[in-house]
């Protein structure tokens, strides 16, 4: 994959490689678990867990979809009873959905953030923890969710799911705020909260709680129940201090199950001592390898004790690796606080939207955690978030199987499986080996070129939408190119073989299309990331540059910076292309700018190009949505223009003046939108007798 990635030309700074599955990488990781553990963020106890059939192992209930199946071996997931290590999620709950009612600095997240609401869930409760009491003893502990804290104290009994972790025997659990056990029932009767199996009974705030009671035959008092806000935040704290819970979170989210029982991945830091119990190393110990031997001494008292067996979730590893890649070569420290103070967050985050809900999530805990314990400033990860869409190749399937392409014969119709004669079903499917729908990126490297192969994989969609990869495409991209090599050429024989003949319109049309183009790609390219739309751009201005005559190209200066401009605007994307095109301009005779570019230079050390300071902008005036007048300012100005002044402008249009009748201003914003227009939208607001609510 390195050696392709390479081929086709693409700068990664591989001194900055992180690889997780070796011994330097997890060895942090392993360091990582150990500052969950010590914040008392991790924890190990009897679950009913997800089993993998196929793989083996559990999985955490995000790595299982809607319909029950495996997020890897896609196997229906069975239910069995472990004991499990977990790391608490739950506590940053709250502080997660809230960032994302308030998404400053998550720009481009869209329907993510949605996903990641509907994730999380509305935090309008808290969790706690109740000891399991069985023949006599504590065995466990049971998480219980409730809508109310406050009434925790008078909580009278509890009901469970039949196959939950408290189906088991004759259990109890033990309120820890009374120091009273309570009786546990295993039934149906009562509905559960989304996402759990565990029901605290309170008469005081449920009917059927009350006639669940009254039906058992269970004590309890009534009293006038009305929430209470200081109540329920004082019991939540006298939980968070006593190590018991009263995280507030959503019934539906659950902690994250770390445990994955198999011979790879990265080893957990910690060992079993017969005296001490489950107890974790020290930075000195790590890396534990996965080959380590089964006992060691303990850390504590020396005894013999074994090591953990169980290995990480590979998430764990993923949920942090861009840290790394800031300080991938460090190695007394997960990572460098100065360094990352100056870095993170992340600028821009590349991913698919199978991530939205797996690594993002987990990734943002990490990061508020790491936030919370002073190595991070910001506790979010990733400023932008680009979905990129997934390339898209034609599948062929006979008698339900999968064939490559070679195998279908086409002539018939429809198209039949040419050693079967069976019919042969076409579909779009992301690429992938198993479906023989994939491209070989060394075949279109020696059929097409490093920089056709890359125009094209930009051209004609975005990079958020799906790609279907057709080789129709393919002509067009390659008859830009001829176009623009030509253009290149004519440009030269011009400068040599023709009489000069240039005008003011001639000047003032270049010069307008110039800016025009350079706008709207650098918009794409640094703002939207719509590269496609670039792509058509840099089109755009090589025909507008096509159009121009012989005579005109021999002695017009705005031709010469148009031309520059549209070199150094393609390199980005075809490199090579656009630097050997570069070399032929330099050559060129009677240059007329010597101050537009540095001819001495290559072009990958040219200035990206910047508009002129007389070219003029358009501010748009918006009422209630609707166009009512506009005014073109100089680009100088337009950059330095004031929200006030922008609402004094849009004031002395007549248009909008007649609309608003007189009203007052009570505020504004100014918002840039694409192509750089300033958009001012104002919104009469009716309910305040007709004044102008100025809005975004």
């Amino acid at each position: 994959m390195r050696e392709q990635l390479d081929n086709l030309g693409i700068s990664f700074d591989w001194d900055h490689k992180v690889v997780t599955c070796l011994p330097d990488y997890y060895k942090w990781t392993q360091y990582l678990f150990l500052l969950l553990y010590r914040a008392g963020l991790v924890y190990r106890k009897n679950a009913v867990v997800n089993w993998d059939p196929i793989d083996k192992t559990v999985l955490a209930d995000e790595q299982v979809d809607s319909s029950g199946r495996s997020w890897r071996s896609n196997a229906i997931v069975e239910k069995k009873l472990l004991k499990q290590w977990f790391v608490r999620t739950t506590r940053f709950a709250h502080a997660l959905r809230k960032r994302l009612d308030n998404p400053q600095g998550l720009e481009g997240w869209k329907d993510v953030i949605k996903l990641q609401k509907h994730w999380i869930g509305d935090c309008n409760g808290a969790s706690f923890e109740f000891k399991v009491v069985s023949g006599g003893g504590v065995e466990s502990t049971v998480e219980v969710w409730t809508k109310y804290p406050e009434l925790v104290p008078r909580a009278c009994f509890l009901t469970a799911a039949p196959g939950s972790v408290l189906d088991s025997g004759d259990v109890t659990v033990f309120n820890p705020f009374t120091n009273k056990t309570l009786p546990v029932f295993i039934t149906n009767e009562l509905e559960f909260d989304e996402g759990r199996d565990v029901r605290l009974g309170l008469p005081d705030a449920y009917r059927a709680d009350l006639e669940f009671a009254q039906m058992k035959g269970i004590k309890y008092e009534l009293i006038n129940f009305q929430e209470c806000p200081e109540e329920r935040h004082r019991i939540c704290r006298l939980a968070l201090e006593a190590g018991i819970g009263g995280y507030v979170c959503s019934s539906k989210l659950r902690d994250w199950l770390v445990s994955r029982q198999r011979k790879w991945g990265t080893p957990i830091p910690i060992v079993h001592c017969l005296s001490c119990g489950p107890v974790p190393l020290e930075l000195k110990h790590l890396p534990v390898l996965l080959d380590a031997d089964e006992f060691t001494p303990c850390p504590r008292c020396g005894s013999r004790s074994s090591r953990e067996q169980d290995t990480l979730d590979t998430f764990v590893d993923s949920s942090w690796y861009f840290l790394r890649y800031l300080d991938s070569r460090n190695r007394t420290e997960l990572f460098c606080k100065n360094v990352a103070s100056k870095m993170m967050p992340v600028d821009v985050y590349v991913g698919g939207k199978e991530h939205a809900v797996l690594h993002l999530y987990y990734a943002r805990f990490m990061t508020h955690f790491l936030h919370s314990i002073k190595l991070l400033n910001d506790p979010e990860p990733f400023k932008r978030l680009l979905v990129q869409g997934m390339v898209m190749g034609k599948t062929y399937k006979a008698a339900g199987h999968y064939i490559p392409p070679i195998e279908v014969d086409f002539s018939t119709d429809p198209p039949t499986e040419r050693a079967t004669g069976l019919m042969v079903e076409e579909h779009w499917d992301k690429m992938s080996k198993s479906k023989h729908n994939g491209v070989d990126p060394g075949y279109m490297l020696k059929n097409y070129g490093v920089d056709t192969t890359r125009l094209i994989m930009l051209s004609d969609v975005a990079p958020t939408s799906n790609k279907y990869w057709s080789e129709d495409s393919f002509t067009g991209i390659h008859n830009w190119q001829r176009r623009l090599w030509t253009l290149v050429f004519d440009f030269l024989k011009s400068r040599k073989e023709v009489s000069p003949m240039t005008s003011p319109q001639d000047e003032n049309r270049l010069k307008d299309a110039r800016n025009f183009y350079v706008k709207g790609a650098t918009f794409n390219y640094a703002n939207s990331h719509q590269l496609s739309v670039a792509v058509a751009k840099l089109q755009g201005l090589t025909n507008s540059l096509r159009n121009t005559r012989p005579a005109v190209m021999a002695s017009s200066q705005e031709f010469e910076k148009a031309l520059g401009c549209l070199l150094i605007m393609i390199a980005p994307m075809a490199p090579h292309f656009a630097n050997e095109l570069w070399s032929i301009f330099q050559t060129a005779e009677a240059r007329i700018d010597n101050q537009f570019f540095d001819w001495d230079k290559p072009l990958l050390k040219q200035s990206w190009p910047q508009l002129d300071s007389d070219y003029k902008l358009e501010l748009v005036f918006k009422v209630n949505n609707a166009v009512k007048g506009s005014v073109r300012l100089p680009q100088e100005s337009f950059t330095k223009l004031t929200e006030h002044k922008a609402v004094e402008l849009a004031l002395r249009d007549d248009s909008v003046i007649a609309f608003l009748g007189g009203c007052d201003i009570l505020a504004s914003r100014l918002i840039v939108a694409e192509d750089y227009e300033a958009i001012l939208n104002l919104v009469i607001d009716h309910r305040q007798n007709r004044r102008i609510k100025v809005s975004t």
